[in-house]
């Protein structure tokens, strides 16, 4: 019994030593974002996605974890339109004017005007917020890998 759990061990150590440790550090690293977009682009993108929301509501509460409405506050919002639509983390002074116009799109929308401050409700900001991993055993793989359907492991069977 002792080998095998010595062995199970060595196993756990070097796959979190030489996959999970390396790849939680490389995904840390900054997301390299496409070049920034011109105003009437960004004018246009927000124009799309106005026309494609059917639920206000839904949609922010959506962006913002579930929270609800009236914990989501103006800047939290400027912060979310600034990664959304600008690739880039909120500078005060820095395209204030369009992001203000954009606040006040998503408060007629929502037909709620948003109270100020930042609040508790956090937005997803995909490729700002940094990556937090969890750590699982290989046993967790290696019981969800025999948990999945087969024609996912073995497509031509």
């Amino acid at each position: 019994m002792r080998p095998a759990i010595e062995l199970w061990l060595f196993a756990e150590a070097l796959f979190w030593t030489c996959f999970y440790f390396p790849y939680r550090w490389y995904l840390q690293h900054a997301a390299i974002h496409p070049p920034s977009r011109s105003k009437e682009e960004r004018r246009k993108l927000v124009d799309y996605v106005k026309a494609e929301v059917t639920d206000p509501e839904q949609y922010i509460r959506g962006w913002f974890k579930g929270a609800e409405v009236q914990d989501i506050r103006r800047q939290a919002v400027k912060d979310w339109l600034t990664w959304a639509f600008f690739d880039r983390d909120w500078e005060e002074g820095k395209d204030e004017d369009e992001i203000e116009e954009y606040t006040l799109e998503i408060e007629s929308m929502l037909r709620k005007n948003l109270r100020p401050g930042n609040g508790r409700a956090k937005s997803l900001r995909l490729t700002i917020d940094p990556v937090k991993m969890l750590h699982r055993s290989l046993l967790w793989y290696f019981v969800s890998f025999f948990h999945m359907d087969p024609a996912i492991i073995f497509p031509n069977i």
